[in-house]
Formats: structure tokens, C-alpha cells, sequence
């Protein structure tokens, strides 16, 4: 994330101000980074170079780690170092501590390079063109950076600059990174798998909500900062990449032989956890709604005739939810990527589902229970309702979390029924509704609108009640309100945003 401030302290100048950026401890740049600063520096090296152009100034600044690394380009080193402090002063930001709210950010640009047949290293690039507000500043010269602090604490460092940004002018901040591709759930992560040969190969896929963009590539990480993305991926010529926004252009990458990059349609203004993306030598399957949006399966090969069920269930829960909210489905395109892992999860994001369990995307006919069958329709309709409730209007908070998701956990109930009429959910709903009870009679127990919700605490909020509970109050309206008065609000309530 990103943000600026004024300086009011702890080293600085008096008048000078600060870009706090809300970043990756275990992210771009620095790997395991401000934690270990003075064991093993990875000197940032910003060009050190603020250019002002008619109305527009622009703030460029490249930082780059020195440390060399097996494959990939070697990004040119700018001469003059800027020194990374760790010490903390009295404005040390808390982990609950929002970001400042004098810079806000309109358009990433935002280029990654997965080596995942290699090191697993991401070599990346961010230009992130920002907006200041707040206190006007005379003179129209634009600052230059002074020394970066870093919080380890809150996955952040704050670039100190001269003197404030002038509000109503937009900068350009840019910066190379270099970044590694963990065996983990968070952020831009790889998944080994088996293929269909028995052989071992990678993945490469994003999980951002609630607050693990910052692991991929410096943002304002923070819901209510929406802008729009352009996406650029770079890839082997063996795999392929997906992200929100349909592909437009692919072209060879200059002065490696077998790499290409690319580039996706700019996105709607959204937040950053809502972008996802993936790098991979998955199979596609390709299918089309009623409407003729085209919808893209993509899994193992070894697996792909399993997704049968999906392929033809996405097109109905498209056009179902269309009916329901009487909104049409926003984009021009709707992929599913199914990864080869056990995880729990499935996220929605505009354009682009990721189901993260594979068991979760599959059906076969000849061993696989009624149940199953029940419960992968119930992932799918919950990711689809999520492309309206979540994605087409998104929570301002975290604290508001709990109203998509309810709405999503009982929509979803509602979409499977309705488009398989041989299932009747209402046991399930009345099940959910004794599990809740259940565990809001727990002294662990907590309200469903939390006005303090951090993304800390977002995790173990949703696992523990939101789902449950949450669909259980958004039932418990309609039937309050009539079917016809609670469709009546959600499609004014959607219309509205």
C-alpha cells in the first residue's frame, strides 16, 4: 500500500513530509526484508529524480536490490544510494493504523516475471499514478526522496521526501522489485503438482484478500482505495497467464529467448484485493453462456474431462443471478481456474474465479457422491453471486465483510435450488442456522458488524461465523421483508454503486 503524510517528527526536517508504503516483509524487494535489514542489506537504490512536465509533475523513483539472482535480467543499479533506516520513531504505525489518507492512488501499472522454472524469483515492476489531497504547498518543483524508514511490524516503509506533495497534482511513483515465489497462501505464490505423466511442475497464483497484494508488489492495500490495473505478465512460450481482464497483446520479451509478455485489458476501478492473476501450464476448457459470454475452465489436463459439471452449472448461475438482480453481468468474459491443491478456499475476483481445492471444482459421474455434486455447485454459485455482491460492489471496510458473505452463503443456497429444482436446500439453511446459534452461544463469540475489523483479524472472523451466521440474518430478512421487497432492495442497492 500507499500512502502520504506529513512528517511531523522523528527525523526530518520541519516542512518536510513522507510516502508511507504499506508493503511485503516477506514480499517484493526484499524477501524476508526491514526485519533483517542490517544482517543482510539489500541496498535501495532510488533514481534519484523528480521531473515536472506542463500541469503534471511526475515522481519516478527505482528501487532495486543488489542481490544477483540465477535467471532473469539484471536491472541497471542508479549510482546514488538512498539509506534504509529500521529505527523506530513516535509515529511508528500501529498494526491497526490505516493509511494516511493525503495521497490516494488512480492507476497501477503493474509488469511480473515468475522464474518458475528457475529460482522461483519474481522480478517486477510497479508505476503507480497518485493524487495528493490536503494542505496546498507553493512552488511547482517536485520533491526528491531524503532516506526510506522501515515497520516491519505492519509490512510497511515510508519514503521521506523534502517536502509535501502539492494536492490536486499527480505523481507518477515508480519501482523495479524483486520478489520470491513461496510455498505459501498468501500474496503471488507457486503450487507444485503432478501432471498427467507422473512429472513435477509449477504454478504460479494470487490470493489477496484480505490484505496480501502488498505481498506481490508494492500498493494501497486498503478496500476503499479502488483504481484500475494494467496487468502485464511474462511467461514462458509452454505456459500461459490469465488475470481479470481478457488478453490483448503478446509479444516476445526483449533479449530472452522463449519468454514473452502479456498484457491485459485495463480493469474497472477496483481495490487491490479484488485483482487476481495466474501463471501456469493448466488446460483450458471453453464454453459459452446463454448470452454468449465466453467462460473458460482451466485445470490439469489429466483431470479436465471432471470439469464437465462446472462447465455447464457457470453458465447457469450467470444467467441466474443476472435475473435475480436484474443486473447484467458487468465483464466480457468469466475464467475459472481450478489448482491442483487442497486448500478450503475459493475467491472471486471480477472476471476471474480461483477454487483452491481441486476436489471443489470436479465431478465424476461414476464415483463421486450426490453430496459431492451438491457441494461443488454450492462453491460454484457462491463465487458467481460474489462477481455482484463483492466484486461489482465491494465493502468500503473490512467491518462490512460480513454482509457480502451472508448475502453470498444464502444466495448460493437459493441459486442451486433454483437451477437444479431436485435439490431442496431449506434443510441446509435450517442446519446452518443451529450451527450458528451454536457458536454465538460461545463466550468466543462476536458480532457480525465490527466496527474495529482489521485485516488481522479478518481470517478467523469469517471461518468461525460470518458464513453461518451471516446467511442466517440475511434469510431471516426475507422472509421479514417478502422475496419480492428484498430482490427489490438488492437490485436498487446494486444499480445505486
Amino acid at each position: 500500500m500507499l500512502a502520504g503524510k506529513r512528517d511531523g517528527g522523528g527525523g526530518g526536517a520541519p516542512g518536510s513530509c513522507c510516502l508511507l508504503l504499506l508493503l511485503l516483509v516477506t514480499g517484493p524487494l526484499y524477501t524476508s526484508a526491514f526485519r533483517r535489514l542490517r544482517d543482510e542489506l539489500p541496498t535501495l537504490l532510488p533514481l534519484n529524480t523528480l521531473e515536472g512536465q506542463d500541469n503534471q509533475e511526475h515522481f519516478m523513483t527505482t528501487l532495486t536490490s543488489t542481490q544477483q539472482h540465477t535467471t532473469g535480467p539484471k536491472t541497471p543499479v542508479p549510482t546514488t544510494p538512498i539509506e534504509v533506516s529500521q529505527e523506530m520513531s513516535a509515529e511508528e504505525p500501529g498494526p491497526d493504523t490505516p493509511l494516511p489518507r493525503s495521497v490516494r492512488p488512480l492507476h497501477y501499472l503493474v509488469r511480473l516475471q515468475p522464474f518458475l522454472n528457475g529460482n522461483f524469483s519474481v522480478h517486477g515492476f510497479v508505476e503507480v499514478e497518485l493524487v495528493a489531497v490536503g494542505e496546498v504547498e507553493d512552488g511547482h518543483s517536485a520533491p526528491t526522496i531524503t532516506h526510506f524508514t522501515g515497520h516491519s511490524g505492519v509490512h510497511t516503509f515510508t519514503a521521506h521526501l523534502t517536502k509535501p506533495l502539492n494536492p490536486g497534482r499527480r505523481y507518477r511513483y515508480s519501482m523495479n522489485f524483486y520478489s520470491n515465489l513461496k510455498n505459501t497462501d498468501k500474496g503471488f505464490y507457486s503450487v507444485k503438482y503432478k501432471d498427467e505423466d507422473g512429472g513435477e511442475r509449477s504454478l504460479a497464483i494470487t490470493k489477496f484478500p484480505p490484505s496480501y497484494a502488498r505481498r506481490a508488489f508494492p500498493c494501497f492495500d486498503e478496500p476503499h482505495l479502488k483504481a484500475t490495473f494494467d496487468i502485464q505478465l511474462a511467461r514462458e512460450n509452454n505456459m500461459t497467464s490469465v488475470s481479470l481482464m481478457p488478453l490483448v497483446d503478446t509479444s516476445p520479451l526483449e533479449g530472452q529467448e522463449g519468454w514473452v509478455v502479456d498484457s491485459f485489458l485495463t480493469t474497472p476501478h477496483i481495490p487491490t484485493h479484488s485483482l487476481a492473476f495466474a501463471v501456469s501450464s493448466l488446460a483450458p476448457a471453453r464454453n459459452t453462456s446463454l448470452s454468449g459470454l465466453p467462460i473458460t475452465v482451466w485445470a490439469r489436463q489429466g483431470v479436465l474431462q471432471h470439469t464437465t459439471f462446472l462447465q455447464e452449472f457457470t453458465p447457469r448461475f450467470l444467467t441466474f443471478f443476472e435475473q435475480y438482480f436484474n443486473v447484467s453481468y458487468p465483464l466480457t468474459k468469466l475464467d475459472v481456474v481450478i489448482v491442483p491443491g487442497n486448500e478450503t478456499q475459493a475467491i472471486s475476483s471480477p472476471g476471474l474465479i480461483v477454487i483452491y481445492q481441486e476436489a471443489a471444482g470436479m465431478y465424476d459421474a461414476s464415483s463421486s457422491t450426490s453430496s459431492h455434486k451438491q457441494h461443488v455447485a454450492e462453491v460454484l454459485a457462491h463465487e458467481v453471486s460474489h462477481q455482484w455482491l463483492g466484486n461489482l460492489v465491494t465493502p468500503k471496510t473490512w467491518s462490512h465483510i460480513w454482509l457480502y458473505e451472508g448475502l453470498a452463503s444464502y444466495l448460493d443456497n437459493v441459486a442451486v435450488s433454483s437451477v437444479e429444482s431436485s435439490w431442496s436446500l431449506n434443510n441446509d439453511q435450517v442446519k446452518d442456522l443451529q450451527k450458528a446459534l451454536h457458536k454465538d452461544s460461545l463466550s468466543s463469540s462476536f458480532p457480525l458488524y465490527m466496527p474495529a475489523l482489521n485485516s488481522e483479524d479478518i481470517v478467523d472472523f469469517l471461518l468461525n461465523l460470518v458464513f453461518q451466521k451471516g446467511s442466517s440474518v440475511v434469510r431471516m430478512l426475507r422472509h421479514c421483508l417478502s422475496e419480492k421487497t428484498f430482490r427489490t432492495g438488492l437490485t436498487n442497492f446494486i444499480q445505486r454503486q
